[in-house]
């Protein structure tokens, strides 16, 4: 989603999902998008109106009621504000919203700064941005309510005419509840001389691809932020290893350029898929940093389906201190 870092598997939905947070607001996070993966290409990104389990959307339809260009709120100069409600009740998701809030300086991958939960009533507003205050931001918005029901995810990207900077009030985000896809994964550890390695993995996000961008969705509001890797007779010879599952949106994310009240959404694809990076971190005992070279690994965007279970990796760490 730690102070300096945001936060992991879960989709990727846009979990593709721990940043573990509990109530309104997250930490400042500067680390980079995923490094081990060009943005995939235009495979899936067929645009269109709507999707499987979301629908299309419009700042006048499906519940969204997004404020006018350059609406400023006045209270929280250097905070984005909003709000996110169910689109079928209109009323706010009794679960976990969580919004991420990524710079769009890096084109090539973005590069996500914040990791927020919505407030009971649905209200949300990042932490103080100050130091990235002449920057402009794209915000991911993904929900799971109290009963595990996932709701399609939603990426707003910044426009020149109506950028999203700091003291933006964004109007009202709704999400539509939908299906659930499971994503799995195994983590392996060696070192050079081949024997198991002692580190931990940190599923660091999932990413959606929308406009040629990986824009950063919160996986470790969902799962363990960092898992050890150990040996057992569940590894493959001369590993350590660890096993990660999580449920993530099977809908398509929705994807819009903000335009403020006239913001329309359209589908990523007709199907729900999610790119994740894996990185490698000091084990529980070892005071060493950066064991692994490389120290992350990532696979680009693969599909999910609505009650299937997708194996991701296996992610192998080799040349482990």
């Amino acid at each position: 989603m730690s102070s300096q870092r945001p936060a992991s598997l879960f989709v990727v939905l846009l979990t593709l999902v721990t940043f573990i947070f509990y109530g309104c607001g997250g930490s400042t996070n500067n680390t980079p998008g995923p490094v081990a993966f060009n943005p995939p290409g235009n495979g899936n990104n067929s645009g269109g109106s709507g999707g499987s389990g979301g629908g299309g959307s419009t700042g006048g339809g499906g519940g969204d009621s997004f404020a006018a260009c350059h609406t400023v709120n006045t209270s929280k100069p250097a905070q984005i504000t909003g709000r996110v409600i169910d689109a079928q009740t209109q009323q706010p998701i009794s679960g976990k919203v969580i919004i991420n809030v990524d710079r769009t300086m890096d084109a090539a991958r973005g590069k996500w700064v914040n990791t927020i939960l919505a407030s009971p009533d649905g209200s949300f507003e990042s932490h103080t941005l100050n130091e990235v205050s002449h920057e402009t931001f794209t915000l991911t918005f993904l929900a799971v309510d109290s009963a595990g029901v996932f709701y399609g995810p939603k990426i707003l990207i910044t426009t020149d005419a109506c950028p999203i900077t700091l003291g933006t009030t964004i109007g009202t985000i709704a999400l539509t509840p939908g299906n659930s896809a499971t994503i799995t994964a195994q983590v392996t550890a060696k070192t050079p001389q081949g024997t198991p390695a002692s580190i931990s993995e940190n599923p660091e996000a999932v990413y959606e691809n929308a406009n040629g961008t990986l824009w950063a969705i919160p996986w470790s509001t969902f799962i363990p932020e960092r898992q050890s890797l150990d040996p057992g007779p569940s590894c493959p010879a001369n590993t350590a290893c660890t096993q990660i599952t999580t449920k993530v949106a099977a809908s398509p994310a929705l994807w819009a350029f903000y335009n403020g009240s006239s913001t329309q959404f359209q589908a990523v694809g007709s199907q729900a898929e999610y790119a994740l990076t894996i990185l490698s971190e000091p084990g529980s005992q070892s005071t060493l940093s950066g064991q692994c070279t490389p120290g992350s690994l990532s696979q680009s965007s693969t599909p999910v389906s609505a009650g299937g279970t997708t194996t991701f990796g296996p992610f192998n760490f080799t040349g482990c201190k």
